[in-house]
């Protein structure tokens, strides 16, 4: 452990290539998986999903990002679990290395159209899966309930903004899709995100 904290706290010379940053986020994904990073569950799940959207990001051996993800995701479950006490001791390195993915209160979202309403509807949908789970351990739909209101309003609005560009339907969009998912990168975390999408829409 000792030595991922070196690799991830070094600094990386003037113009090189961060051939760290891969494993960094990998590392801060685990870090955040042990429970360290969040006492809620729902927000854990977000961070650990900032990272892993992170590593993919800078991994440099996939010709598209949903290749990366399923390559990071592969050596992310293979990577050996860490203890709450061992993540604990390098939250404040990920704070440092990643110093967006656990921002709290809200973001500045997207002026462009099809990019804040099909970021929206990408965050939502993930912190409404991970609701659902919630609400399957729990039985309370409070939280569930809210996302998956804002997802509805915000649906048709990603869609249509879809159309305006151009592309038949959602998959037809993947390259803007992709270009999304790096530029909520540099807001925060999907619950975040998500939470500045709910409150951007218009009072009902």
């Amino acid at each position: 452990m000792l030595a991922a904290l070196m690799l991830m706290a070094a600094p990386q010379p003037a113009g090189a290539a961060d051939v760290g940053a891969r494993d960094a986020a990998l590392m801060c994904a685990s870090v955040a998986a042990s429970g360290a990073t969040s006492d809620t569950r729902l927000i854990g799940a977000a961070h650990v999903t900032y990272y892993l959207t992170q590593a993919a990001h800078l991994d440099t051996g996939a010709t598209t990002l949903m290749a990366a993800l399923g390559r990071v995701k592969s050596d992310f479950a293979a990577r050996p679990p860490l203890s709450i006490d061992q993540g604990r001791r390098m939250v404040s390195v990920c704070d440092a290395r990643f110093p967006v993915a656990r921002r709290t209160g809200q973001v500045v979202l997207p002026t462009d159209g099809l990019r804040r309403n099909v970021m929206c509807v990408m965050e939502l949908n993930f912190i409404g899966g991970s609701s659902e789970k919630a609400f399957e351990q729990t039985g309370d739909r409070t939280a569930l309930d809210r996302y998956l209101k804002a997802l509805k309003s915000y649906r048709p609005l990603s869609d249509a903004a879809i159309s305006r560009a151009g592309y038949p339907n959602e998959a037809a969009a993947q390259a803007p899709i992709e270009q999304t998912i790096v530029a909520a990168l540099d807001l925060g975390n999907a619950y975040a995100i998500a939470d500045t999408c709910i409150a951007a829409l218009p009072s009902s």
